[in-house]
């Protein structure tokens, strides 16, 4: 009895492992689509203000903590919103001259239709109580300006005071 339950149990153990070999190689042909897009200055204007949809921007540098803060959340509503936006990130160079795209400060999440700016957050409440419900103002803020959802639960208007005198509006009514 224990040689049939072993040879059972080898023969389960042998087709899985197979099956795990041609899943795995099957995979380096199978194309899955990225969730975001890096840009930069070259390839700004075809990604971005020539695209006929909704395109989120996050301007970041990953040096600093709230661009990395930032990121993560980014990557979350990606996951989230896929397919209702085209989520890119530019990664930014502090040295760089910032008035191209209006930016004051990172991260700086900026919202295109059409290429047209909608409208932009920017940088992330400095104190960890206000983070903590941050994802959801800021899903407020997708709800309301990218699936054009109406009504009272939808509105929010949101202002975070820094430590170092910026201040921070996320309004979606």
């Amino acid at each position: 009895m224990y040689n049939v339950i072993s040879r059972i149990i080898k023969q389960r153990f042998t087709i899985l492992i197979i099956m795990l070999c041609l899943f795995t190689s099957c995979t380096r042909y199978i194309k899955i689509p990225e969730k975001f897009q890096f840009v930069d200055d070259s390839s700004f204007k075809s990604q971005v203000e020539l695209y006929d949809g909704y395109a989120i921007v996050l301007f970041y540098n990953a040096q600093y903590w709230q661009s990395r803060d930032m990121e993560t959340r980014f990557h979350y509503f990606a996951d989230k919103y896929y397919g209702k936006a085209r989520f890119l990130k530019f990664p930014w160079i502090v040295e760089n001259d910032a008035s191209n795209y209006n930016l004051e400060m990172l991260p700086t999440i900026v919202l295109y239709f059409k290429g047209a700016q909608i409208d932009r957050i920017k940088g992330i409440p400095p104190e960890k109580i206000d983070r903590l419900t941050f994802n959801e103002d800021i899903d407020l803020w997708f709800m309301k300006n990218i699936l054009k959802l109406h009504g009272t639960e939808f509105d929010g208007n949101f202002v975070y005071l820094f430590n170092n005198t910026h201040i921070l509006h996320i309004r979606n009514n």
